[in-house]
């Protein structure tokens, strides 16, 4: 499952980057891999997705991003 999979308000743990260089972002605005994290806002088209993590900060990723991190559903 990737995070573009996830409804708004469902929270998932990252268990994967399937491309190292979205790992680099993602590990720089302090989501490496097992973090928990909620998904806080998604578009009907393929604009930013807006995720929460658990320590309550707000990120906005690009969607093809998204669809680069394996996640486990919580």
């Amino acid at each position: 499952m990737v995070l573009t999979d996830l409804n708004v308000g469902e929270k998932a743990i990252i268990e994967n980057f399937n491309n190292p260089q979205v790992e680099l972002v993602m590990t720089d605005m302090g989501c490496p891999l097992g973090t928990t994290i909620e998904l806080y806002h998604k578009t009907l088209s393929n604009g930013p997705i807006s995720i929460k993590t658990a320590s309550g900060n707000l990120l906005a990723i690009r969607s093809n991003e998204a669809k680069n991190l394996t996640i486990r559903k919580q």
